[in-house]
């Protein structure tokens, strides 16, 4: 899914109860997720959110080298 309408996505996903959310840098929709987590207003304490790094990073270093 693009990353312009993830953020509507969550909203939608969170309407109907999901407090679980999983993103990746392959994905591309991880500011989208953050986006839709952020204006839907859920207290973080109530959220389970998953981010993974590309798979090319195999390393520490290399992974947190290229997060953002």
């Amino acid at each position: 899914m693009d990353d312009d309408k993830v953020a509507d996505a969550v909203k939608a996903a969170a309407d109907l109860g999901y407090r679980h959310f999983d993103t990746a840098q392959a994905y591309g929709n991880e500011r989208g997720v953050g986006e839709g987590i952020r204006t839907y207003g859920i207290p973080r304490e109530e959220l389970f959110v998953v981010s993974k790094v590309a798979a090319e990073h195999k390393t520490y270093e290399d992974a947190k080298a290229n997060l953002w």
